[in-house]
């Protein structure tokens, strides 16, 4: 019983391992950017630590979902509750280093009567890098989101789509993701189209955007979304009073909050306020004020811009697979060379290692 035990954990986590090779270089492709990665198995994030891409350019967090109804509760057992449950969660969402050492002094404060507790909690708070929203809050492109609902919902789809292919051939499970992204990027592609023909109607009919040139801008330089965000920022820049300091910073008062704390902005820099320039990446409305409400492009995330498609051309991806008996067995798919890395990856690890698997792609015209 206990080998039969150990050979399924040493088969899940070659699956593990395969999975991970698969994140690691779709990192190599893209590592001009920082990932932001949410999970709640303690085993993926000592796995991920391995590679080295991954630690250069990624932030690990757990996900809030199951930080809450999983890790938490498993860890502090029957004292996740009461008062004790209400300063775990405070020192969760603290919104600042002191907030969060004044919940764990409070709940230091409980249980100074069980030293494993004591334990349990500074361990916790030692790991406030993996869950404490302040700590969230000021990475870049979080977007102040605190888990991994929108993985979780692509991933709902994708198993609905496919169905029960647990045991298809690594192909034919490669070839039914082909037809779902291909009509997924069909429908997108019509949507970004018809939103590109709606924001020329509109900046050609409406006399609003040729008063406002910087409007115009705006709204075909970015996405929908995106430009609700600039006209936010635009209009809630005229609350402001600037100032120039003495050695070259900017002072920033909101008009409409007399006693608030006002925003200094160093010389020859942008503001980095967290709630619009470091989590959602885009021209806040300091930035707006402090350039005379002029449109600029370069501020804005590459996220942002309006697209006229999605995804790249489809090239010929050759992916050689190693069985559970040793033979190989080829597969010549038209798709997008990143797709085709992970799916075929990842059914071929509930058959083989890792080590005994390879991506071999060869360019074909697009």
């Amino acid at each position: 019983v206990i080998d039969s035990y150990l050979h399924v954990i040493d088969s899940y986590l070659h699956v593990i391992d395969s999975y991970l090779h698969i994140i690691d270089s779709y990192l190599h492709v893209v590592d001009s950017y920082l990932h932001v990665i949410h999970s709640y198995l303690h085993i993926i994030h000592s796995y991920l630590h391995a590679y080295v891409s991954c630690n250069l350019i990624c932030r690990f967090f757990w996900d809030y979902h199951h930080l809450i109804t999983d890790i938490v509760p498993k860890r502090f057992g029957s004292n996740y509750t009461g008062e004790m449950k209400t300063l775990l969660d405070g020192m969760i969402s603290a919104k600042s280093e002191e907030k969060h050492r004044e919940f764990l002094s409070s709940a230091k404060g409980l249980v100074l009567h069980k030293p494993s507790m004591l334990a349990k909690l500074d361990e916790f708070s030692e790991q406030k890098q993996m869950y404490a929203r302040y700590i969230i809050d000021r990475t870049v492109g979080t977007l102040g989101r605190v888990g991994n609902v929108a993985a979780e919902q692509n991933h709902s789809n994708i198993s609905h789509y496919l169905g029960d292919v647990l045991f298809d051939d690594p192909s034919e499970q490669v070839g039914k993701l082909m037809k779902r992204e291909s009509s997924r990027v069909k429908t997108k592609n019509d949507e970004l189209s018809a939103s590109f023909l709606r924001a020329r109607a509109d900046t050609q009919k409406d006399p609003f955007f040729t008063m406002h040139p910087d409007h115009e801008k705006a709204k075909m330089a970015l996405c929908d979304t995106a430009y609700e965000l600039f006209c936010k920022e635009y209009s809630t820049s005229f609350h402001y009073s600037m100032e120039e300091l003495p050695d070259g910073s900017m002072k920033f008062c909101n008009l409409c909050a007399p006693g608030s704390s006002p925003r200094i902005v160093p010389p020859s820099t942008n503001c980095s306020c967290t709630e619009s320039t470091v989590m959602v990446a885009i021209q806040c409305r300091h930035d707006l004020k402090k350039n005379g409400q002029k449109f600029v492009e370069s501020e804005w995330d590459e996220r942002h811009l309006r697209r006229r498609v999605v995804f790249g051309g489809v090239k010929r991806v050759s992916v050689v697979l190693a069985s559970a008996n040793g033979e190989a067995g080829a597969a010549s798919l038209n798709i997008g060379a990143a797709t085709a890395v992970a799916a075929a990856t990842g059914s071929a690890a509930a058959e083989s290692h890792a080590e005994s698997t390879t991506l071999i792609s060869s360019d074909v015209d697009d």
